[in-house]
C-alpha cells in the first residue's frame, strides 16, 4: 500500500506533537517540513525522520510529491 507523503509547516512544539502522531500512522510518511529557516527545518527533519527540509513554506508547497500538509 502506498503511503501518503505528508508535510508539516513549522518546527515548534505543536509540529513535534504532529510528528509523533505521524509515526503512529501506518499509512502516512513523514515526508517534508517547512520553516522560515533552512537550519531549523533541517534540524527538525533530522530529529523526526523527515525526508525533505525546506527553508520556506512556499518551497514545501511547490514540492509535487507532498500530498497532505499540516498547518
Amino acid at each position: 500500500m502506498k503511503k501518503i507523503k505528508m508535510g508539516i509547516i513549522g518546527t515548534g512544539i505543536i509540529a513535534e506533537k504532529m510528528a509523533t502522531t505521524i509515526r503512529e500512522m501506518p499509512d502516512v510518511e513523514a515526508y517534508a517540513v517547512g520553516s522560515r529557516s533552512q537550519e531549523k527545518a533541517q534540524a527538525f527533519a533530522d530529529q523526526w525522520g523527515f525526508a525533505r527540509a525546506y527553508g520556506s513554506y512556499t518551497e514545501l508547497f511547490k514540492d509535487p510529491a507532498v500530498e497532505l500538509v499540516y498547518i
